[in-house]
C-alpha cells in the first residue's frame, strides 16, 4: 500500500499547525475557520489512508466497512470545499444573516452531493500495483467539489474588494492547485495526489 503522499501531506499540516497556534491571535471567525479548514484536512488525509488500507484489506473486512471508508474519505474532500467556501464567504458577508442567505444555495445543492456520494454505488480498482475507486460515488464527489472549485473562485473574483488581498490570492492559489492535482488524478486514477494538494 503506498501512502508516501498522505504521509507527507499529513507531515505538512502537523508543522502549517503548530506554526498557525503558535502565532498571536485575535480570534475572528476567519481565523477559527482556517484553523477548522486545517483540521479537516487533516482528517481526510487520516481517512485517505484508512479507505487505502480497508482495500488491502477488503478480503478480511467486511464489505461494509470498505466502502463505508472509501465513502467517507470521498466525503471529506467535498466537506474541505465546503469550508473553504464557508472561509472565503465570511469575508464577503460580515452578517451573520447574509452569511447564511448568501451561503444557502450552495450549501444545499452540496449536501444533496454528499447524499449522492453515500447512497451512489462505489466500485474499487487494484492491480496490486494501482488501487482507487471509481464509479457513480467517485463521479458525484468530482461533480460536487468541481462545483464547489466554480463558486469558491467565482465568489473570490467577484467580490475581491470585500476579502483580504493575502487571504484571496491564498485561496485562488489553493483552488489552482487542487484543480491540478484533481485533474490528475482524474485521468491517471492511480494517482493518489488529491489529498497531498
Amino acid at each position: 500500500m503506498n501512502i508516501l503522499m498522505q504521509v507527507c501531506g499529513i507531515v505538512n499540516l502537523i508543522v502549517l499547525i503548530i506554526f498557525y497556534l503558535a502565532q498571536k491571535k485575535l480570534y475572528l471567525k476567519t481565523e477559527k475557520s482556517f484553523l477548522g479548514m486545517l483540521f479537516i484536512t487533516l482528517l481526510t488525509h487520516g481517512l485517505d489512508i484508512l479507505s487505502l488500507y480497508a482495500i488491502k484489506e477488503r478480503d478480511t473486512l467486511p464489505s461494509s466497512v470498505v466502502e463505508s471508508l472509501c465513502k467517507l474519505y470521498l466525503v471529506s474532500l467535498i466537506v474541505i470545499v465546503m469550508s473553504v467556501y464557508s472561509y472565503i464567504s465570511q469575508d464577503v458577508f460580515r452578517k451573520k444573516s447574509e452569511y447564511y442567505r448568501g451561503t444557502l444555495l450552495y450549501n444545499v445543492l452540496t449536501i444533496i452531493g454528499i447524499e449522492g456520494v453515500m447512497f451512489l454505488p462505489i466500485s474499487i480498482f487494484d492491480d496490486g500495483k494501482w488501487v482507487h475507486t471509481y464509479g457513480p460515488a467517485t463521479t458525484a464527489t468530482y461533480i460536487t467539489v468541481l462545483y464547489g472549485f466554480f463558486n469558491i473562485t467565482f465568489r473570490a473574483i467577484a467580490y475581491r474588494k470585500r476579502i483580504n488581498r493575502d487571504r484571496l490570492v491564498a485561496v485562488l492559489i489553493w483552488m489552482g492547485l487542487w484543480s491540478m492535482a484533481a485533474s490528475l488524478q482524474f485521468v491517471f486514477k492511480g494517482l493518489l495526489v488529491v489529498s497531498f494538494a
